[in-house]
């Protein structure tokens, strides 16, 4: 039974990223930085495992590693993000500030964070099955909004835009799921509208994630633990939504 719970990518891809961000964010700053995405990072590649599941239907073998890394991504991240949020809780403070670290040191650890995003993609399904220009619009534009509407509002920190890029991925989620329900019948009309719900919620989780390499965490708020539950807890039951959508309209 252990073993099913042991998976070496994705221990790999979290356990990376989580290393990425200290250096990222240096060690003052890297337990609250991942605190900060760890369930995106885990709801992220959850999606990189079920595109990569669907473009490998007639292929059994790989079916096998894209369901692991689609499931146990998703595992390993809420752990981290449990014991986090108990460190976090437990904490007194007064402790050390967070240290802001050199932009070329931030910048070279997101590269290798997207070298390690762009791997997992063209191992599980190739990259062109994880581009799709009318949702990645749909998400910039939202995004967009989101900052004009904080600017307006007079909002001090324009940063608060990464506790809105959750909702925004759902929202797309949900227009995409919507289309797959209504072409239930359509096998031809899903594809576009799973490609839609899928990658919604993958862009801006990726979106999320690399401004919280880029930007240094003594600028971004601070996240809520509950919150991030929800709203990544949502997504995750939007997968298995549109995987059932999917399975009905094939029936």
């Amino acid at each position: 039974m252990t073993s099913l719970l042991i998976d070496f990518i994705s221990l790999l891809i979290i356990f990376s990223t989580c290393i990425l961000l200290l250096v990222s964010q240096g060690r003052q700053s890297a337990l609250m930085a991942i605190n900060q995405v760890i369930l995106s990072v885990g709801l992220l590649f959850s999606i990189v495992g079920v595109i990569g599941m669907l473009t490998n239907m007639s292929d059994p073998d790989a079916i096998g590693p894209a369901f692991a890394i689609a499931c146990l991504t998703v595992l390993y991240s809420a752990a981290i993000k449990f014991l986090l949020s108990l460190y976090f809780m437990e904490k007194v403070s007064g402790g050390p500030m967070a240290t802001d670290v050199s932009l070329p040191r931030r910048l070279m650890s997101y590269l290798l964070f997207v070298g390690l995003t762009l791997w997992c993609c063209q191992n599980s399904g190739g990259l062109l099955a994880f581009v799709d220009a009318t949702t990645l619009l749909i998400c910039v534009v939202l995004t967009g909004v989101s900052l004009f509407v904080l600017r307006l509002s007079g909002a001090d920190n324009q940063w608060l835009v990464v506790k809105y890029l959750q909702p925004i991925g759902l929202l797309v989620f949900f227009m995409g799921l919507v289309g797959m329900i209504a072409n239930v019948g359509n096998p031809k009309g899903v594809g576009p509208a799973m490609a839609m719900a899928l990658l919604g919620l993958g862009y801006t989780c990726f979106i999320r994630i690399s401004l919280v390499f880029l930007i240094p965490i003594s600028v971004l708020p601070e996240p809520s633990n509950m919150q991030d539950s929800l709203w990544s807890g949502l997504g995750l039951a939007g997968l298995f939504l549109s995987l059932a959508a999917l399975f009905i309209s094939f029936s």
